[in-house]
């Protein structure tokens, strides 16, 4: 639901959401997926808070993050991949990444 919903773009003001998926089983059935927002202008580093949306099966699907030396982390276990919002910069920045789109992301989990 959130796919187009934050610009669609997953770097924007100096600012950069990424993702890793590691899987937790042989057939890319369920993966870790660690989420970054992180800084690529260092005249501009990143503080604060990084408000992250997940789709809406989690549990809690907007988790607030705090920005430590210089980076907003937040892992989570997912069943299939889905599209991540980011805002930063109190709001000012919006940042979104698909993640059936990273080069590991692999099927089943990928179009689930």
């Amino acid at each position: 639901p959130w796919k187009g919903k934050f610009g669609g773009l997953s770097e924007v003001g100096g600012r950069r959401l990424e993702a890793t998926l590691v899987p937790l089983d042989s057939g890319s059935q369920i993966m870790t997926v660690q989420l970054d927002v992180i800084s690529i202008d260092p005249a501009k580093p990143l503080t604060g808070v990084v408000q992250f949306y997940l789709h809406p099966t989690f549990s809690q699907h907007l988790r607030t993050v705090t920005v430590k030396d210089g980076r907003a982390s937040l892992s989570v276990i997912s069943y299939g991949a889905f599209t991540v919002g980011a805002e930063t910069d109190e709001g000012k920045v919006r940042l979104e990444l698909d993640l059936s789109t990273l080069p590991d992301a692999e099927e089943p989990w990928r179009s689930r």
